[in-house]
């Protein structure tokens, strides 16, 4: 595969090879059902698909989604090109996709509301009985028990029901329903028009077609994207009214991002951006959380530098990453401004926490670890003792030089995390501690105490002579041999030193 990158001229092989890591490890973040939307222009699209076939696999490709976002057209070619491409791919078979609202008109009305027919056989011409077994089976028709449209339907063949109806298309070829057996057995009422949810009509061959009472007011996405907010004009708008300037060129539409979180996530799933940019996609989940469910997001953005001479540089922010952190902040800002305007009460009767859940972020970088790898050999040159000094002092010094460059945050995300716990931790200080700073972690999953300080107080031990059930992770420097004994003994397991 490398070797087919490199015929491709050196600037399309350096794009690939880079494109080609970082979409490998997408695939493993993936979810088994998960999906990834990539968005692309003229240049590398058909790379790109070649690219995607081979780390997601041909049958995994979803869709070619074409959102026209400048209808004027760049006219710098001889034809004018007025739209981008979205690339996008699933994890595996298990992936659903979401539908988008409509307004939905109904032709019938039961006891249960409106609805349409919709057929129930699944079109899709690569199921059949071979590789979709389950899919495949009879409905009986009772053909005396029918109103003006359609007639009643059972799974089991009786004196009533007659008529067995099977998947098969109009050339009599197979294909397959798409609810299963049980499914199905939950949506019919014998011999009830008006509760049952399938039915069946007689079509003008003589033949019959197996029907769901549809009320669904969604519809699939299209493949093209062509309403007015998919246009770039309008993520300019949308960055200018955070912004009052424009310091990042042609950043996307916010409803656009926002239609591929709608369709490719549902509420509590993460979304991951990985060329973050000016920080949309965190916009489009902040404003998608206030009116449906509470998704979170991850962003990665290197810390490129902006161009010296441009307005956003002036402006103090010297690099991409500055940009997307503040986009987000501002758009936390507003969110509660809005909010204050419609639910003043509870701002002022002490319920701001409720307000305002969910619309926080916390932001990491890359650094080196807090516990520095051993490096120290000993000198053959010198004698056992000379070296056990040098051992020694090279211990002080690593520690002398942890204690100058202290960063109690960066130190507290490095433990939780090799303990397990997600990013999404909080910190809550516990008074009940006087002698030492101690604070309460938790993920909503895992949860300890911890405590940074460079010295334990014998009364902190005490504490959980008493309080045994709580996990406890502090420095190991901070403790003697006493207390590293006792707070072992007391807590067994629970107890983790650093």
């Amino acid at each position: 595969f490398p070797v087919t990158i490199h015929r491709l001229g050196r600037y399309h092989s350096n794009w690939l090879n880079m494109m080609y890591s970082r979409l490998l490890i997408a695939r493993q973040l993936l979810r088994e059902d998960g999906v990834i939307f990539i968005s692309i222009d003229d240049n590398e699209n058909h790379h790109l698909r070649k690219l995607c076939d081979e780390v997601f696999g041909e049958e995994n490709f979803e869709a070619n989604i074409i959102p026209i976002v400048n209808p004027g057209g760049r006219d710098y070619k001889q034809v004018a090109i007025t739209n981008e491409y979205i690339l996008v791919y699933s994890k595996s078979e298990l992936t659903e996709f979401n539908e988008l609202p409509k307004e939905a008109e109904f032709q019938f009305t039961d006891s249960n509301g409106g609805y349409n027919l919709r057929e129930l056989r699944n079109r899709n011409p690569k199921f059949h009985s071979g590789n979709r077994p389950n899919l495949f089976y009879a409905f009986y028709v009772n053909p005396n028990n029918c109103n003006a449209e359609y007639c009643s339907v059972s799974l089991t063949k009786d004196s009533q029901h007659t008529i067995e109806v099977r998947p098969y298309n109009s050339e009599g070829k197979e294909s397959v329903w798409r609810w299963g057996k049980e499914k199905a057995e939950k949506n019919i009422v014998l011999n009830d028009l008006d509760l049952s949810q399938i039915v069946a009509k007689q079509k003008s061959d003589g033949n019959w077609n197996i029907y769901e009472k549809n009320r669904r007011d969604t519809t699939k996405a299209k493949s093209v994207w062509d309403e007015t907010e998919m246009r770039t004009e309008n993520g300019t708008r949308s960055f200018r009214e955070l912004f009052s300037a424009s310091y990042f060129d042609h950043p996307k539409s916010v409803d656009l991002v926002k239609r591929c979180i709608q369709i490719g996530s549902s509420d509590s799933d993460l979304v991951l951006d990985f060329f973050g940019g000016s920080g949309t996609i965190g916009q489009a989940v902040f404003e998608l959380s206030k009116v449906n469910g509470q998704r979170n997001f991850i962003i990665i953005q290197i810390p490129e530098s902006t161009d010296p001479k441009s307005e956003a540089f002036k402006a103090g922010y010297k690099k991409i990453s500055d940009i997307t952190i503040e986009r987000n902040k501002r758009v936390v800002e507003r969110i509660i401004e809005e909010k204050k305007k419609e639910q003043p009460d509870l701002f002022t009767n002490g319920h701001k926490e409720d307000a305002i859940k969910g619309l926080g972020f916390k932001v990491f970088k890359l650094v080196k670890s807090n516990f520095p790898r051993v490096e120290f050999a000993p000198d053959p040159e010198k004698t056992t003792e000379e070296n056990i000094e040098l051992l020694k002092k090279y211990i002080r010094d690593k520690e002398a030089q942890l204690i100058t460059a202290f960063n109690r945050d960066e130190l507290v995300a490095e433990i939780l995390i090799k303990n397990g716990f997600t990013l999404n931790y909080t910190l809550t200080k516990q008074e009940e501690f006087k002698k030492n700073e101690i604070f309460f972690a938790t993920d909503g999953e895992k949860e300890t105490l911890i405590c940074l300080d460079i010295s334990i107080d014998m009364e902190t031990v005490e504490h959980f002579k008493k309080h045994n059930t709580q996990k406890f992770i502090c420095l190991e420097r901070a403790l003697d041999t006493t207390k590293k004994w006792n707070l072992k003994h007391y807590l067994g397991d629970k107890f983790n030193a650093f």
